[in-house]
């Protein structure tokens, strides 16, 4: 695990303790043992904070990360720098309290997973899913107060809450208001691909702030006197649609492929260009959790549809699958990325649905 993932700062004797949770969550960054045996090995502290900011990862490496601390007998203050999104608001759950500076986003949704076999194999995901997915409920309930069918239905509609919506429901308990030095970390927020108008709440409710207004509720009549793509990492209206194209795909880390929506002559605004560039993240990302990054590429500059590359990516699979062995059936636990068997679940990283702004 990269070490620069997550940070622990050892104290002095009986003073507080920090840890700093960055990224993914699961085999390839944050992963429980290493986790737990780092903060294990800080001893006797009376305090934890726990400062997260992560799009998720894998539910069970969250799960157990999350029980630890609550076993932990240090006070434990969770803090949100910029997202606790997924596996990651399942970590942020653990803390005796929770706050979020007012610009600061949480996101909950169902879990899922990859699967692949027969047909008893891929009920029998649906069921390892569902056992998951009540283990969402029972953390998210035991937290917030709230009834396991509210929790489903926010589950399923993938929310994202800004700070004073968390507060609203019961996932944090303190929102901190904010100054004026909050553009970077809007900017960063936008570049994880969160909804505009999430960050545009975000903006009210920090001008609300600014003008000594409710930090949690925020100011619906506020004037926030500047276009809110100014303070988000976007362009302003003024620049042209290129420019304004080129800036959301660098934003999302897909700048080397901005030629593929330049040339779309059905591309004539920035909210077309952002849905587009959602859909190739969401592509990219899923070729790298198929272990197929090299389809990325192509399947971008053809704009290929989310089905498409599922299919293509499944057609890889199936390929590399047949190269490698010549029975009739998936043997178990083999190593094989496309078994069912001991595959990983995620919180998952990127929503499915395209949100409209």
């Amino acid at each position: 695990m990269p070490s620069s993932w997550f940070t622990i700062t050892a104290a002095a004797e009986n003073a507080p303790a920090e840890v700093a949770i960055r990224g993914y969550i699961g085999e390839w960054g944050v992963n429980d043992r290493d986790f737990i045996a780092q903060v294990e090995a800080l001893g006797d502290v009376k305090e934890l904070t726990v400062r997260i900011n992560s799009r998720g990862g894998e539910v069970d490496h969250a799960l157990a990360i999350f029980n630890f601390l609550r076993a932990h007998p240090a006070r434990v203050t969770v803090r949100v720098d910029g997202v606790a999104m997924s596996s990651g608001s399942i970590i942020a759950m653990a803390g005796d309290e929770i706050i979020m500076p007012a610009n600061t986003v949480m996101m909950i949704h169902n879990p899922w997973n990859y699967a692949a076999g027969t047909a008893k194999d891929l009920r029998k995901a649906a069921d390892d899913l569902e056992a998951f997915e009540a283990a969402l409920l029972e953390t998210y309930v035991a937290r917030t107060g709230k009834s396991a069918d509210d929790i489903k239905a926010l589950l399923d509609e993938d929310t994202y809450m800004t700070a004073a919506e968390a507060h609203e429901h019961g996932f944090c308990d303190t929102v901190e208001p904010v100054g004026k030095k909050t553009a970077a970390a809007q900017a960063f927020a936008c570049a994880l691909g969160i909804p505009a108008a999430v960050l545009a709440k975000i903006q009210q409710i920090e001008s609300s702030a600014d003008k000594g207004g409710d930090p949690v509720s925020g100011d619906p009549a506020a004037d926030t006197g500047n276009d809110a793509s100014d303070q988000l990492g976007e362009p302003a209206p003024a620049d042209t649609l290129a420019t304004q194209i080129n800036a959301i795909a660098v934003a999302h880390g897909l700048g080397e492929h901005v030629a593929a929506w330049l040339l779309d002559d059905q591309i004539a605004t920035a909210d077309q260009a952002r849905a587009a560039i959602a859909q190739a993240r969401e592509i990219r990302d899923l070729c790298a959790l198929a272990k197929q990054p090299a389809l990325a590429a192509g399947l971008i500059r053809a704009r290929a549809s989310i089905a498409e590359a599922r299919k293509q990516v499944c057609d890889a699979l199936a390929e590399a699958d047949e190269a490698t062995h010549t029975s009739n059936h998936i043997p178990g636990n083999t190593g094989n990325p496309a078994a069912p068997t001991g595959a990983a679940v995620w919180n998952k990283i990127f929503p499915t649905r395209q949100t409209k702004e």
